[in-house]
């Protein structure tokens, strides 16, 4: 199928201050990438790095300043409202780290809520379906309110699954989460990436998150660069997904104090993949 999103030179600044001490925060100052069909991508860094900003200029929820995004083959970049929202709807799927359910809606009713807003809806037996898929059988009428956080988050996916997109972003999915129930939703988006069709952008602190992605891009923004005003640029580290949280860890750090390094390693037989760490930026 080929690359889902392609990113080029995507820039995007914020103001702030107020008067003659307001000034223009570069956020995103040229990121450039693609991300495949049938792959997740996890993008990683400090607080105030971009992460979020630059997940929500993939998805169109966030105008980029500059640059091209194109998802699906629709231009995102100076795209008109309208285009915006039917690339959106035919196309991409959010998973938030505070669900974003409906309240007053039942997890069944929250699930097929997208697609029939898309005006293709599903029928009853689909949505216990997906709902029974991610472990919520006979859930279909229970309210958010009655659910934990970890049975919110099923519904959120189930919710992404029934819509079927083509794309989906996930902003810390399991940064509200207890470890056991954190996994589970990991290995749900694992699940979504496995399919050749589709693809999964996952914004993230959790190094065991990253460690379920096939690649995973790094912030080399400093904690200086944030209180200045500066922000880093963007450099890719592609693993494979198995045995990364000791080897990630070690990188993280180095990176983020400035180190430059060339690393090669080979994943240990079974795993099929060879990891590469390339940072040229100190």
């Amino acid at each position: 199928m080929g690359s889902t999103i392609v990113a080029h030179e995507v820039k995007k600044s914020f103001g702030t201050g107020r008067g003659s001490k307001r000034r223009a925060v570069d956020v995103l100052r040229g990121v450039s990438l693609a991300v495949e069909a049938g792959e997740m991508v996890s993008i990683v860094g400090p607080s105030g790095s971009g992460k979020s900003t630059l997940l929500y200029c993939l998805s169109g929820l966030e105008e980029a300043d500059a640059g091209s995004i194109r998802l699906m083959g629709d231009q995102m970049v100076k795209a008109s409202r309208t285009s915006l929202f039917k690339t959106r709807r035919d196309h991409v799927g959010f998973i938030f780290q505070t669900y974003n359910l409906v309240p007053s809606l039942s997890a069944g009713e929250n699930v097929a809520l997208p697609a029939r807003l898309a005006g293709r809806p599903v029928t009853k037996a689909q949505v216990i379906a997906v709902l029974e898929s991610v472990g919520l059988g006979g859930r279909e009428k229970s309210r958010p309110a009655d659910m934990s956080g970890g049975e919110q988050q099923r519904v959120a996916i189930a919710r992404v699954l029934a819509s079927r997109p083509d794309v989906v972003f996930a902003d810390e999915p399991t940064g509200a989460l207890d470890s056991k129930n954190g996994r589970e939703v990991l290995g749900m988006l694992r699940e979504i990436a496995d399919d050749p069709q589709r693809s999964v952008v996952v914004v993230t602190h959790d190094l065991e998150a990253a460690s379920m992605a096939d690649r995973v891009l790094v912030s080399n923004v400093q904690p200086t660069d944030v209180q200045m005003g500066g922000m880093g640029d963007w450099d890719l580290f592609m693993s494979g997904r198995l045995g990364m949280i000791p080897t990630g860890i070690w990188a993280f750090q180095s990176f983020a104090d400035g180190c430059d390094f060339n690393w090669d390693i080979t994943i240990e037989p079974g795993q099929e993949q060879k990891a590469t760490h390339f940072f040229s930026n100190g």
